[in-house]
């Protein structure tokens, strides 16, 4: 590897017109005249070499440079470093990467976009694009964005974040996530066929997934709408309906996206009844030790 470094460091100062260090001339005079090149890094030694293709048979691990040096060396203390391959997620920025995700998925997949959206440092939003002509885009963790809406215009599928209510429209700007009318919102924009809604906040999951269900216009209120397509006619808006994505939550797409906002809204009607006949159960127990 330290070989490589240095190979690949002689190469970059070729390009730019300057002699690797070990071949550079001294003066005599002064000893700050020997010239060196600048340090590559191992991220920018994976993007240099990251055209030479795919090695069939490893798992491909995509992510920031941070991320990919936490990988690196997870790889390498458990002895995995000729089972898996990196690509730094630069290589898949808007225009996305095709052969070399065409040639780790056999195929499946012909694109990986990521998208970067407002959460944390180095947060993306995914949009992948199959060769059955499928399209399904990945929100992650983020506030409402509009590159995200062009990138993955007339989707097929669409699961995005709804961390909050629309109580709690504060907390999501502060905290860099999306409400539930948010996430109903751009899949409206975005004309996502079918649309999970994910992540809702686990201190009041059964009142969210009712109210993440409910067919409520998606562009009422204030805000208007500022998506990159023509918005839809109010008929479609108004009959936008999502489903919710609950823990361990399966389904077969596309055969069954149609119907798993019914499913999920039955489950959640369950789980509503559920939670309340745990409530009066707690309060009437609590009332016997009272009395």
């Amino acid at each position: 590897r330290a070989q490589l470094r240095r190979e690949a460091a002689a190469a970059l100062a070729t390009h730019h017109g300057e002699l690797p260090e070990e071949h550079a001339t001294t003066n005599n005079n002064s000893r700050n005249s020997m010239r060196r090149v600048h340090t590559v890094s191992k991220y920018d030694m994976r993007s240099m070499f990251s055209s030479g293709g795919y090695e069939a048979g490893k798992v491909m691990i995509i992510g920031s440079e941070a991320v990919l040096k936490y990988f690196e060396f997870s790889a390498c203390v458990a002895g995995l470093d000729d089972l898996v391959t990196f690509l730094p997620i630069v290589n898949t920025l808007y225009a996305g990467a095709t052969i070399e995700i065409a040639a780790a998925t056999d195929g499946v997949l012909t694109r990986l976009r990521s998208i970067p959206v407002q959460h944390c440092h180095s947060s993306y939003g995914l949009v992948l694009d199959f060769q059955s002509h499928h399209k399904i885009v990945y929100s992650g963790d983020c506030r409402p964005s509009q590159s995200l809406v062009k990138a993955g215009i007339d989707c097929d599928l669409l699961i995005h974040e709804a961390t909050f209510d629309d109580s709690k429209q504060d907390d999501a700007v502060k905290k860099r996530h999306s409400t539930s009318s948010e996430a109903r919102r751009m899949a409206v924009q975005m004309r996502a066929k079918h649309t999970v809604l994910t992540h809702f906040s686990q201190r009041y999951p059964l009142e969210a997934s009712n109210a993440l269900q409910t067919l409520v216009d998606p562009f009422s209120g204030s805000e208007g709408y500022t998506g990159y397509a023509p918005p839809p006619p109010p008929q479609a808006s108004q009959s936008h309906c999502a489903a919710v994505a609950y823990d361990f939550l399966k389904f077969s797409f596309p055969s069954q996206a149609s119907a798993l906002p019914q499913v999920t809204a039955a489950l959640g009607s369950v789980l509503t009844a559920l939670e309340e006949e745990r409530r009066r159960i707690k309060q009437t127990v609590g009332s016997a030790h009272q009395s």
